[in-house]
């Protein structure tokens, strides 16, 4: 059946009176979107083939975040077969756009501000009893699996440099190395948690004020994860006082091991973020999505950063001669 037509009808089985689709800009996702307009209330159409993803991941993490008041997304209707899901639209006040809003004068208060609120929910998050949760866990052979895509796009086509066997068996090796480092946590990390994916929900209360999307790949691993992810974005500059402000404000409000956390954060920040230009670049120059390679400069200043000031990473220097 045509994917058109199978959304009609899905949509169809669901509302009883006239509704209309405005599709929703994506990003790098095989998912796309729609916002449906029905009786002065509005939903999201996640359209996502099961080739690409299992919606059923997504329905898990969403029960498990409101089970435990978080503000994901109610779910309305599901279709597991076709891979279409109905929800809880949860407008468009993202953090990004309330930020890009502001003038230049406001916008340091209200980044302090707003940062804070993603910190404290973070820190509610790990405090999710994880004993009955399956997820996979974010260790280091799928830390390892990710770092495929930069060698893959980003030196082959940006760098023009291809690894032989043995140089990618060097890359691993020395990247294994690295991962000994990290602590053995294990709390909910959200992997896509950054100012596009947080809504600010004025209405609601404390950490529900945060209404959070796109949190189907969720696996268990380390709290320094997703304080990474969005201290450290690849779509908008976050100055490097506010990153430190809000890792020792996580620090203070958990009085976790300091220096344990800040290996981990150091770490995952470099990985996550090579990560990222392989994405982007096979983004760029695979799917001709340009607009990624222009994002590539923010994200290479992250990793030339990382590599620059801490000697854990002096090898993997090395060897990508940055």
């Amino acid at each position: 059946m045509d994917r058109e037509i199978a959304k009609r009808e899905f949509l169809d089985n669901y509302f009883k009176s006239p509704y209309n689709i405005k599709p929703i800009p994506g990003d790098c996702s095989p998912r796309s979107y729609d916002r449906i307009f029905n009786e002065n209330k509005n939903f999201i159409l996640m359209d996502a083939p099961i080739e690409v993803m299992n919606i059923e991941t997504f329905v898990k993490i969403d029960s498990i975040l409101r089970d435990n008041n978080f503000s994901a997304p109610e779910i309305y209707k599901t279709d597991k077969k076709n891979g279409f899901l109905l929800s809880e639209d949860l407008g468009n006040n993202s953090f990004n756009n309330i930020l890009s809003d502001l003038k230049n004068q406001e916008l340091y208060l209200k980044e302090q501000e707003i940062y804070q609120y993603a910190t404290d929910l973070l820190i509610e998050l790990h405090k999710i009893n994880l004993s009955e949760i399956d997820l996979p866990e974010y260790n280091s052979d799928l830390l390892l699996k990710e770092l495929r895509v930069f060698v893959d796009h980003y030196l082959k086509f940006i760098k023009n440099r291809e690894l032989s066997v043995k140089e990618q068996r060097e890359f691993q090796e020395i990247w294994l190395e690295i991962f000994q480092k990290l602590s053995n946590d294990r709390f909910l990390v959200l992997r896509d948690y950054h100012a596009d994916n947080l809504f600010f929900l004025e209405k609601r209360s404390i950490h529900k004020k945060i209404g959070l999307i796109d949190f189907q790949d969720a696996v268990l691993g380390s709290r320094a994860y997703d304080l990474v992810s969005f201290l450290q974005d690849a779509r908008r500059d976050v100055s490097k006082n506010l990153q430190k402000d809000m890792i020792n404000y996580y620090i203070d409000k958990t009085s976790i091991n300091s220096t344990q956390f800040i290996t981990d954060y150091k770490i995952l920040s470099l990985q996550r973020n090579i990560k990222i230009l392989g994405i982007f670049a096979r983004q760029g120059i695979l799917y001709k999505n340009k607009r990624y390679l222009d994002l590539i400069p923010r994200v290479l200043e992250y990793v030339l950063s990382s590599l620059k000031e801490d000697k854990i990473f002096s090898n993997l220097k090395l060897f990508l001669k940055w």
